[in-house]
């Protein structure tokens, strides 16, 4: 690992981690999956030869995508509908008008509340008033 970013691309193989889609408007989950059969040589990136994203269009590069977090909700960071309930919201996310995803593997803390290093969240983005000397 070289320590570069591979962004817009993806290589995570879990789940659970997410990301930020290219545009910061959706948490993705990353396209990278097992694919029933071998793809091209030209497009073998990863040690398994059926390994890559779905989407030929994209050269079977994965990428994240939007998903759907269960009933009527997704991951627009735009849409107050997407707000998690404040029990179950365990990276003090805001989504709302404004918002954007943002990409951290570390803890932040966000209106005294610690997020957990999950990978993405939506939060609130507001301009600073910044004043030079």
């Amino acid at each position: 690992d070289s320590g570069n970013s591979i962004s817009p691309f993806c290589d995570v193989t879990n789940n659970n981690e997410v990301g930020c889609t290219v545009d910061k408007l959706f948490v993705g989950k990353c396209s990278l999956s097992n694919l029933t059969g071998n793809l091209p040589a030209d497009y073998q990136y990863f040690s398994q030869p059926n390994q890559g994203g779905s989407l030929e269009i994209a050269d079977f590069c994965p990428f994240y995508v939007s998903f759907s977090t269960g009933t009527d909700r997704d991951t627009e960071c735009s849409n107050p509908n997407n707000q998690p309930p404040e029990d179950s919201d365990l990276s003090a996310e805001q989504y709302g008008q404004g918002s954007r995803c943002f990409d951290h593997s570390t803890r932040w803390t966000v209106g005294g509340k610690q997020t957990n290093p999950f990978g993405a969240g939506c939060y609130q983005v507001g301009l600073l008033n910044i004043v030079t000397a």
